[in-house]
């Protein structure tokens, strides 16, 4: 990726310079110079930096993995690990120390906060919810809804 402009300049043994375009000579001869005096240099200007929060970045990868997987009751700590290249364990305290609980917790956090928009917006069953955010048993998945929320699925629903 090129953030910056290359410049070529030609520069003579006498201090002049040229800036490579195409221009003809000056009467008295001034870049009427020999090869050997001659030689090119490049200069190349940056452009302003781009600074780049990497908790943020190793965030945002992760809710897309979690999005992209978020029904698979299959889905692993050291899958998401991986998804944003890291080791289990600069993995768990990265997200122990962004967001205050263990992946696990996380991610069944961000199953939790799909389910009540599936409550809300859909009319898919509990059970149906409960399978579409990875979890194999609906009634576990109750117990930890109330859990989260203080109600249960259909309460919740109820109110929404």
């Amino acid at each position: 990726m090129n953030n910056g402009v290359y410049k070529l300049q030609q520069s003579l043994a006498d201090g002049n310079s040229h800036d490579g375009s195409e221009h003809e000579p000056e009467a008295d001869g001034r870049w009427a110079a020999t090869a050997a005096r001659r030689r090119w240099q490049y200069t190349y200007t940056l452009k302003e930096p781009e600074i780049v929060d990497a908790d943020e970045v190793m965030m945002n990868q992760l809710m897309q993995f979690i999005e992209q997987r978020i029904g698979d009751e299959e889905l692993k700590v050291d899958e998401m690990a991986e998804a944003v290249n890291m080791s289990r364990t600069v993995f768990y305290g990265r997200v122990r120390s962004l967001v205050g609980m263990s992946p696990s917790d996380f991610l069944r956090s961000v199953r939790m906060q799909r389910a009540t928009q599936l409550l809300v917006h859909s009319r898919m069953a509990v059970a149906e919810v409960a399978y579409a955010v990875g979890f194999t048993d609906p009634k576990y998945f109750s117990k930890c809804f109330k859990k989260d929320t203080g109600l249960t699925p259909s309460e919740y629903r109820a109110r929404g």
